[in-house]
């Protein structure tokens, strides 16, 4: 017992302002040492963070002169157009959707084939036509790749008027 009574004793003849002083400053200065491993940790690691995000789109100055040439090009479709034979028509489709490929390569949209850049085009842009673009896309690759696809001069008309009203949607006729 009279080790209990000296244990207490010495519990009571502590200064316990001076521990708690003493135990706050060590906690403190343990504390900006860790901030500071973290920031350093934290600067360290940034480069190997995984990027979520599309890259940035790249500002594209579509100058005027490549404006002229689409305005040209989609006249000669035009004139083409003008024609009732299938064969005709169906060359001014093809041709429409070349100038809506270079049309797109020319505004930075990345990708090997028109469907891959309309897919970019959808994702980042909010577009009217985007459906009636992807249809009339649609059509010219059965045109292409079908085997006696045909299409009427009336149909033609409207898919020619699809790409038109994208052009134009997009400012560029």
């Amino acid at each position: 017992m009279d080790t209990v009574i000296s244990y207490f004793n010495i519990v009571m003849g502590i200064d316990w302002m001076e521990v708690f002083r003493f135990a706050r400053v060590l906690f403190i200065v343990i504390n900006i040492i860790l901030i500071a491993v973290f920031v350093f940790a934290w600067r360290r690691a940034w480069k190997y963070r995984p990027q979520f995000s599309y890259p940035k789109k790249k500002k594209v100055d579509v100058s005027q002169g490549s404006l002229i040439h689409i305005g040209d090009e989609w006249g000669k479709i035009l004139e083409k157009a003008k024609s009732d034979s299938s064969q005709v028509l169906t060359v001014a489709i093809i041709d429409a959707d070349k100038l809506v490929d270079d049309v797109l390569r020319m505004l930075g949209f990345p990708g090997e084939h028109v469907a891959e850049r309309l897919d970019k085009l959808g994702r980042s842009q909010t577009l009217k036509t985007i459906d009636s673009l992807w249809q009339a896309h649609r059509i010219r690759n059965n045109l292409v790749h079908a085997t006696g696809f045909q299409i009427s001069p009336r149909q033609a008309r409207e898919v020619l008027n699809a790409y038109e009203r994208f052009f134009k949607e997009i400012k560029v006729l």
